[in-house]
């Protein structure tokens, strides 16, 4: 049984679904996804995963979430599953409290950064993800955070690449453009800070487009106001949602990711896949560094630093050899990140878990 708040478009649900979907090719499993609030239909789904919605709830927040407690650990009576599979800090929380008491072990996965965590609540959650019998980790640092006991039990295991790697295109026929793939969400992917960089860019570089790929209201509108205000309007598109995304970016010199806290980003590993010269802030809790050696397949700046961003953006335009030896480089994540390596992973540590039960 795996467990997860709603299916919408973000890497969590993108790699729920992978992961269902590679479990449910096994012989002996039977695989249920359990969803919370609501399914959506962005990552296409095999039909041996079954799919089981709640679809009563209460609108006030907290209510809601007092409710799913008591609902899930209901579906859990009803569907006895021999393990399950969390993902996202309140899910992990909520499945650890279903299975008390019922010798059904539960493997937690953290899915972005557990630092930002600091009220009470949060502490309770926690304290209760804790007494899970495992846990998978995107990046060390976000295994660290949590008690020794859980370290010990737990793995870190990356996300696999979407795709096999893409024919990339010669720098000399590559676009004038900075690819830049998120949703518009100021204080968690910092576009306000990749805007600030780029005026510093266009200075020197007028010929270069920031193309971001991407909605999220109201900070859209915020950001658009700021290239205005920064008269960069005509150097700024915004392409809006889009689903194939490795095939929009290919043909692009960098690609840029500003945010200040992720879980491993998916963007980023898709930047990579398509060999793209990728420049990326140090984000919380170590995602870039886990994909970018500096230097070497990439840059990583300081978060926050639009003139640190700015000077290592304009070195991979100035310097177009090294750039794109790093670009070439980065595409070898498509070996490192295989799927049947990631989901081989996957099955050998579901196995031990089941075997401890």
């Amino acid at each position: 049984m795996l467990v997860i708040h709603a299916l919408g478009y973000g890497g969590a649900g993108k790699m729920i679904v992978k992961l269902a979907d590679a479990l449910a090719e096994r012989d002996d499993f039977e695989v249920i996804l359990y969803v919370e609030e609501q399914v959506g239909k962005h990552y296409p789904m095999s039909n041996k995963v079954k799919v089981w919605q709640e679809t009563q709830f209460f609108s006030n927040y907290y209510i809601r979430h007092f409710q799913q407690m008591f609902q899930l650990r209901k579906r859990v009576a009803e569907i006895k599953p021999d393990l399950i599979i969390s993902f996202q800090t309140n899910q992990n929380a909520l499945s650890v409290f279903a299975t008390r008491g019922r010798n059904i072990p539960v493997i937690v996965s953290e899915r972005g950064d557990p630092y930002q965590y600091s009220n009470i609540v949060a502490k309770l959650k926690i304290w209760m993800i804790n007494k899970a019998e495992g846990g998978v980790f995107q990046t060390h640092r976000a295994m660290a955070y949590y008690g020794k006991k859980l370290q010990s039990r737990s793995r870190v295991i990356y996300n696999p690449c979407p795709t096999d790697k893409v024919e990339r295109p010669l720098w000399e026929n590559r676009k004038d453009e900075i690819a830049y793939v998120a949703r518009f969400d100021i204080q968690q992917k910092r576009q306000d800070v990749m805007v600030e960089a780029f005026v510093e860019v266009v200075e020197k570089h007028p010929e270069m487009k920031l193309v971001f790929y991407g909605k999220g209201e109201p900070d859209i509108d915020i950001i658009k106001q700021l290239v205005e205000k920064k008269g960069i309007s005509d150097n700024v598109v915004f392409k809006g949602l889009v689903t194939d995304v490795i095939d929009k970016i290919k043909g692009s010199k960098l690609f840029v990711l500003s945010s200040d806290y992720e879980g491993l980003p998916n963007s980023l590993i898709e930047a990579m896949v398509a060999g793209l010269s990728c420049v990326s802030t140090d984000c919380s809790p170590g995602g870039a560094k886990e994909l970018i050696t500096d230097y070497e397949n990439g840059i990583v700046v300081p978060c926050a630093d639009p003139q640190a961003l700015a000077d290592a953006i304009n070195y991979m335009l100035d310097n177009p050899v090294v750039a794109d030896e790093m670009g070439r480089k980065a595409q070898e994540i498509c070996e490192r990140l295989k799927p049947e390596k990631i989901f081989a992973q996957w099955n050998e540590y579901i196995d031990s878990i089941l075997a401890n039960k």
